[in-house]
């Protein structure tokens, strides 16, 4: 009987009686292959032509190395190919130059389908004999200074230095395939990236999306045809400087700089519970030129209301919760002091100088207050008992008694603190 070939790296199987006198030599070359297949390493330049890897009976062959690294410029997409009928396990790593234009590089059977591999990755991939998979990756960067449509695994470093760009997401995802973005030189504010969704959602949203916060890092992770691309990390961003209206996107963390006046941050459209977004003063004049927080259509602590930042060096983290509270601000409104010296509605959180030196005035506590929520009001310039300083009840008890508050001590100081619809506000601290 004459050998056979074995199925997968083709070794030569001698039948009992046959072969005589030549049991070594064909005993040493399928040690050989055995060696080839868990220690072989080979270099493929794949700059000019695709590869077509071979698996020859009996012998060593360039199909039966355990590593290949594939290597040179590629001046077109490129494939190499695993010959059919096969069951194979292999590593493959990217060394090759993709150039600007941003050719691929595909690994796969002959007649089957394979895997297009991120830039610089190193991946272990099996073929089943019919088409070839991936195991675990390590994954690359890709430097990308214009428009690139991105493949699963992709890590890429997005240059925006010469301008805007954009970033679509592979077609036909699978779940579980990732893509990760991040600003390579902090330019995201000025040249903006987009996220091209190629048809598919974004956090359940038909629209692209835009990163444009320096320092800005996303992950995204495709779940399903419903939800579609999620980012699996909370966008991780640096910080973005606003001087005029701006519409915010998750996880947006805006310095405000209103040096050259008043403007609105407006919340993002169509939020999920848990996105978060953080306003800084970046200047200390939201008291001279306010900060309008736009809600988008969505309440902010319940109220069906904008908010207005007045304090100078205020900073607010606001987080989505659910259609009915809306927008909550998650720990208490970091704030600075502002100095007020007439009338003013003052929001919780609110650290007031209040400087009556011109004349009496007014102070209207918040409407529509939370449990809990706090405002402090301070004589700036000790000059209460000359000029009074009111404080409105604004419809709400103040320790349980239905009228306005007179503040008439000099150097006076109180902290008052929303108790409930009885008590209403109540006196945390007070230096009277």
């Amino acid at each position: 009987m004459a050998s056979s070939t074995s199925s997968d790296l083709k070794l030569e199987l001698m039948t009992t009686g046959e072969k005589s006198g030549q049991w070594g030599t064909i005993t040493n070359t399928n040690l050989q292959i055995l060696e080839q297949a868990t220690s072989g390493y080979l270099p493929l330049d794949v700059a000019s032509s695709d590869v077509a890897l071979a698996l020859s009976n009996f012998t060593t062959s360039n199909g039966k190395n355990l590593y290949y690294k594939l290597t040179g410029t590629l001046a077109a997409n490129r494939t190499v190919t695993m010959p059919d009928s096969a069951e194979r396990v292999f590593i493959v790593e990217d060394a090759t130059v993709r150039s600007a234009s941003h050719y691929t590089l595909t690994v796969k059977t002959v007649s089957g389908t394979g895997v297009v591999m991120p830039v610089g990755s190193k991946m272990v991939l099996y073929s089943d004999g019919t088409n070839i998979s991936s195991g675990p990756i390590t994954k690359g960067f890709n430097t990308v200074t214009s428009a690139y449509t991105a493949i699963s695994g992709d890590q890429i470093l997005a240059n925006t230095t010469g301008g805007a760009i954009t970033i679509t997401l592979p077609t036909s995802p699978s779940t579980g395939d990732e893509v990760s973005i991040t600003d390579a030189r902090g330019t995201f504010a000025t040249n903006n990236l987009t996220i091209n969704r190629n048809g598919q959602p974004i956090e359940s949203v038909a629209a692209n999306d835009i990163l444009m916060t320096n320092g800005q890092f996303v992950d995204l992770v495709y779940v399903d045809a419903t939800r579609g691309w999620a980012f699996r990390n909370t966008k991780d961003r640096g910080y973005t400087t606003v001087t005029a209206n701006v519409t915010g996107i998750a996880g947006d963390q805006i310095l405000a700089n209103t040096t050259g006046g008043a403007f609105t941050v407006t919340l993002p459209a169509s939020p999920t519970v848990g996105d978060e977004v953080t306003i800084t003063d970046a200047r200390g004049t939201f008291a001279t030129n306010n900060l309008t927080i736009g809600r988008n259509g969505e309440p902010i602590e319940s109220v069906a209301a904008n908010d207005i930042l007045i304090t100078n060096g205020q900073s607010v983290n606001l987080v989505y919760v659910d259609g009915t509270r809306g927008w909550a601000y998650k720990g208490l409104k970091t704030r600075g002091y502002t100095t007020v010296t007439a009338n003013v509605t003052v929001i919780p959180g609110d650290q007031i100088l209040a400087n009556t030196t011109g004349g009496v005035f007014t102070v209207t506590l918040p409407a529509s207050p939370a449990v809990g929520d706090e405002v402090v009001i301070v004589d700036a310039r000790g000059t209460f008992a000359t000029n009074n300083l009111t404080v409105a009840r604004n419809s709400q008890p103040i320790n349980t008694g239905t009228s306005d508050l007179t503040l008439s001590t000099n150097g006076q100081a109180i902290t008052l603190v929303y108790v409930d619809a009885t008590r209403g506000w109540a006196f945390k601290t007070n230096t009277a």
